[in-house]
């Protein structure tokens, strides 16, 4: 499912993985869990009035340290 809206010109998008016909696997457990738990972090810089920048390195410290990789287009 994806979700797209902008607000005073910054647009963002809320993406979600929905398990359809089965449970969840491990994995995405996994991943759903660390994404619950950089919310915070990205939040904090975020009201913090850092740059976009600073926002993307504290998710990118989360999924690489949880020794996941990005792809990002």
């Amino acid at each position: 499912m994806r979700v797209s809206a902008s607000h005073r010109g910054y647009p963002g998008q809320l993406l979600r993985t929905l398990p359809i016909s089965a449970p969840a696997t491990a994995l995405y457990e996994d991943l759903h869990r660390r994404r619950r738990g950089g919310v915070r972090p990205m939040a904090a810089r975020l009201r913090a009035a850092r740059l976009g920048g600073d926002t993307d390195r504290a998710a990118a410290e989360i999924i690489l340290g949880a020794g996941y990789t990005i792809c990002d287009d």
